[in-house]
């Protein structure tokens, strides 16, 4: 794996970082996003992700430096392509 790629998967975010969800729970990695995506209701998705903005791209890209995964998150609404775009880009990385 290339140095990159190993310092952006151990990269530690500071909590001003973190991503604050409209419930007021934060999210402090990509792997946590993968899973809540999960949990969150339609309406909690539909704030963060609308024809207007997709605030988890935004954060990945601007946080992580991750401008590949951010455009490919950008492309879509549905939250299993998402998880399915997030845990793809994880289990890369871990390669």
């Amino acid at each position: 794996m290339p140095k990159e790629q190993k310092e952006t998967m151990q990269k530690k975010i500071a909590p001003e970082h973190y991503f604050s969800l409209c419930t007021g729970a934060l999210v402090k990695d990509i792997k946590e996003l993968a899973f809540i995506l999960e949990y969150l209701s339609d309406e909690e998705l539909n704030h963060h992700i609308n024809s207007g903005r997709n605030d988890f791209s935004n954060w990945i890209r601007d946080v992580f430096g991750e401008k590949k995964l951010a455009e490919d998150l950008s492309k879509t609404k549905d939250r299993k392509e998402m998880q399915i775009i997030l845990l793809k880009h994880l289990a890369n990385k871990n390669c």
